[in-house]
């Protein structure tokens, strides 16, 4: 294996000797599936986002410009792929079931009946989390899920990190208001 840096690589494949890609493809196929592979839940899906994420990324090469690291930029790459290819399975009503749901807003102050199951629970929770916007659903994503400090958020969002901490708490407030009313009408029932 090749110990140059990436950017070496990248004046390489930008000079025209597009073989060198191969070597960041090797380098960076795990973190890009593995992204994948947790928005989309679907091993074959995942696959296809990330070979569509490494293919974008070629294309779109020369438009790196090295504010980041290439990871990050590939990282925003890949995720926006997969996000993108679970909006088209959501709106063909295929949506993904979320794990550990609980432990993404343990922050959140909701009283819950004892008599709702774990399973209703997670329901209302997921509920809640698919009526936030997408970027709301992304920055949840991004820090409760694949659990990237604020600044990484900032640099894939494009946004300040003070902007992502503000937009967080505000996003958490969202979500405790829609639970609490979610869960006051289940327990009406």
């Amino acid at each position: 294996m090749n110990k140059q840096s990436d950017e070496w690589h990248i004046e390489k494949v930008l000079a025209g000797e597009t073989l060198a890609f191969s070597h960041l493809v090797e380098k960076y196929q795990h973190m890009v599936f593995t992204i994948s592979c947790k928005i989309l839940d679907n091993k074959e899906e995942a696959e296809d986002a990330a070979q569509e994420s490494f293919i974008k990324a070629f294309k779109s090469l020369s438009t790196f410009n090295n504010k980041s690291s290439f990871s990050t930029w590939l990282y925003k790459i890949a995720y926006n792929q997969a996000i993108d290819k679970l909006k088209i399975k959501k709106k063909r009503g295929n949506l993904i079931e979320i794990d550990d749901v609980n432990e993404a807003i343990e922050n959140i102050d909701i009283e819950i009946d004892s008599h709702i199951d774990n399973k209703e629970i997670q329901l209302i929770i997921k509920q809640g989390i698919e009526r936030l916007p997408s970027t709301d659903q992304l920055i949840m994503t991004l820090y409760y899920y694949d659990g990237l400090r604020l600044k990484e958020i900032a640099e894939i969002m494009g946004l300040e990190e003070n902007n992502i901490k503000i937009k967080l708490f505000r996003i958490r407030n969202k979500l405790s208001s829609f639970l609490k009313k979610d869960l006051q009408a289940y327990n009406e029932k």
